[in-house]
């Protein structure tokens, strides 16, 4: 959702990671600031900023998340620097509803990771799409060049089209780009659109359940490594006690031998 706040334009962002937990984004796509709450905590925060309102806890999650994504949530965001405070109003049976919620900056690396990233995503996505698209428009006027071959004709002027052809489309759209470029540079969240809001959300939730799957990939291995660890210094261990057992018999073998060696021989008088 795209959120106008005077000269600022800010790109909000809510998704479901892990199960239940909520993550809330805001960007300006320059810098991103985030919050991760459970749901638990949600409910908890909801009651706290309306102490009026009574109901279930899965009531209370539902509403939140339609809150949020509803466009007709007001949305008023304040810049503390570095952080900022982002406050969501709302009705429900008349009665005014409120959600504070404290979002904090982010590092730089979490740009790339839920900016650069999903939006990289979405060149390959529109790319694939654009291939797919130009193959049926060649497919369209194939059977349209099989119809006129077999004796059809198109009886309305307004209906006739001239055969797609790639490379002046392409210079078509070259020809305006300078354009949309400016207007992206002046109001970057502008590109987001209904089709790449939701190609957004997807991607987005792709990278996070890839971060989710590594980070138990890397518990397992920092447990594994453990369980080595242990089973090296057992190991170790035991060794260490036979050495030690050894070594304590071979002194005893050798103080043996030396007490044998220094005895002193008997004398016989004749």
């Amino acid at each position: 959702r795209i959120i106008e706040q005077g000269n600022n334009n800010f790109f909000l962002q809510m998704k479901i990671v892990s199960g239940s937990s909520v993550v809330i984004n805001l960007t300006d796509m320059k810098k991103i600031w985030q919050t991760s709450l459970s749901e638990s905590e949600v409910v908890q925060k909801f009651k706290d900023d309306n102490p009026l309102i009574h109901s279930s806890n899965k009531w209370i999650a539902e509403y939140v998340s339609t809150m949020i994504k509803n466009v007709s949530t007001n949305i008023k965001i304040t810049v503390m620097e570095p952080d900022v405070n982002i406050n969501f109003t709302s009705d429900v049976s008349s009665l005014s509803t409120k959600l504070n919620l404290l979002l904090l900056l982010q590092p730089s690396d979490m740009v790339y990771k839920e900016i650069t990233l999903p939006l990289l995503m979405i060149i390959s996505e529109l790319k694939f799409r654009e291939e797919k698209l130009l193959s049926v428009l060649k497919a369209k006027d194939t059977e349209i060049k099989e119809f006129k071959l077999e004796g059809a004709t198109i009886t309305r002027r307004n209906a006739i089209t001239e055969p797609f052809n790639a490379i002046n489309f392409d210079m078509e759209c070259q020809s305006s780009l300078p354009k949309r470029g400016k207007d992206i540079i002046n109001n970057p969240c502008s590109v987001f659109c209904p089709t790449l809001n939701s190609m957004y959300s997807e991607f987005s939730s792709v990278v996070a359940n890839r971060d989710v799957r590594e980070i138990k990939v890397e518990s397992n291995s920092a447990d594994s490594m453990n369980e080595d660890c242990k089973s090296e210094i057992t190991r170790d261990t035991l060794k260490n006690k036979k050495v030690k057992k050894e070594n304590e018999l071979e002194l005893k073998r050798k103080m043996t031998e030396s007490l044998r060696t220094k005895r002193p021989k008997k004398s016989y008088k004749i």
